[in-house]
């Protein structure tokens, strides 16, 4: 059930990268990588994190914090098409983008509408603008591996899946979205919601 929701996690990173395929944007190899490596970087942290709460927090505790966060994560999921549009709305498109660190007006911009991680307009994802892209896609990432409880090797073998999986999803993505001209209308994010809310469930039933 772990891996699955590894799965889920990184189909956010398929929908983001078909609507940049869509958008006629590139995503090399390189920057493919760099949003896995974000993403299950992300995940390392927030397994480190709840291995260290082990030893502070009643075990049952931390298993309904982290069906809490599944869930949360969940319904987000299932409204996520609604507050892209409210965002995108507020968001000021013809002003030039700037890649600022720690600019969170951008990182927003981003969330909203992906394909403004392209902020030089090359058609091509540079590992930069990558990195971007990966900052929103892999906040889910910086708090599910609370709601995992795995051992050392496990944690390894996951975080492989993680990185394995977000680097073909990106490709892939893209690729759909070339050939698929109106795959960015096209909102899914309520299927991850679902599997979200149905893995909290099991994991607490």
């Amino acid at each position: 059930m772990d891996f699955l929701l590894v799965f889920t996690l990184s189909l956010d990173t398929l929908f983001a990268c078909l609507a940049c395929g869509t958008d006629r944007i590139r995503i090399p190899l390189r920057s493919a990588v760099v949003i896995a490596l974000v993403g299950s970087s992300c995940l390392a942290l927030s397994l480190l994190l709840r291995g260290l709460l082990t030893y502070i927090l009643p075990r049952d505790l931390i298993r309904w914090f982290g069906f809490s966060v599944l869930l949360l994560l969940g319904l987000t999921a299932l409204f996520q098409a609604g507050i892209k549009r409210f965002l995108s709305a507020r968001a000021d498109s013809r002003q030039p983008l700037r890649f600022e660190c720690f600019d969170l007006s951008l990182v927003l911009t981003v969330y909203a509408d992906e394909t403004r991680a392209d902020v030089d307009h090359s058609k091509i994802l540079s590992p930069r603008e990558a990195f971007l892209l990966a900052i929103p896609l892999s906040a889910d990432s910086l708090v599910t591996g609370l709601s995992i409880s795995a051992s050392p090797l496990k944690s390894l073998f996951l975080l492989l899946f993680s990185f394995l999986i977000g680097t073909l999803f990106a490709k892939i993505g893209v690729e759909i979205g070339r050939r698929a001209a109106s795959a960015s209308k096209i909102s899914l994010s309520w299927l991850s919601g679902l599997l979200l809310i149905g893995i909290a469930l099991w994991k607490v039933l």
